[in-house]
């Protein structure tokens, strides 16, 4: 512990006597922070929140799809559009219209609901500024589906584990 303690004094005693290292260290990454969040505009009282339209195709129908869609709408930042059928939302995203397109695909619930692999279909605009957020907010969708199917996989393992193998005492 002693040593760890002379350490930190000496790096410290280095770094008060480094001034540029101060800088290097903690004035420049900070000013370079407040640069980025004026340019992006996250620090004016009177920015507006970016309401992406996303044309959602649901072939599916089903119970899982049907919790996407809720996830989906309770992100503020989206406004879902359910009317489209996937010909026409594709060729919004093909136009520019639309920054992108989830598609559910048939058998998404029964596949989720039986442990098999399944995924959501994301298009989205080539060289569209929306797509990385548009990706980040699918795959949190997509990776709390997986997290719950590994959960019920473990705790049906662990069931079935319990029941085969003798109780103590019994």
């Amino acid at each position: 512990m002693r040593k760890l303690l002379h350490i930190t004094m000496n790096e410290i005693l280095l770094l008060v006597k480094d001034k540029m290292a101060v800088v290097w260290m903690i004035i420049l990454p900070l000013g370079m922070t407040v640069i980025a969040g004026f340019a992006f505009g996250g620090f004016s009282a009177e920015s507006e929140t970016v309401v992406i339209d996303l044309p959602v195709v649901n072939h599916d129908g089903g119970e899982m799809a049907a919790v996407v869609l809720d996830i989906l709408s309770q992100t503020g930042s989206l406004h879902m559009e359910m009317e489209y059928d996937e010909e026409s939302a594709r060729q919004l995203v093909t136009d520019g219209k639309r920054a992108g397109v989830v598609i559910i695909p048939s058998g998404f619930s029964s596949a989720i609901s039986s442990g098999q692999p399944t995924a959501l279909e994301l298009i989205v605009a080539p060289g569209g500024q929306a797509a990385p957020l548009l990706e980040g907010m699918v795959r949190g969708v997509t990776s709390g589906f997986s997290g719950v199917q590994i959960t019920v996989d473990v705790a049906i393992s662990e069931v079935q584990r319990a029941h085969r193998e003798p109780r103590p005492g019994l």
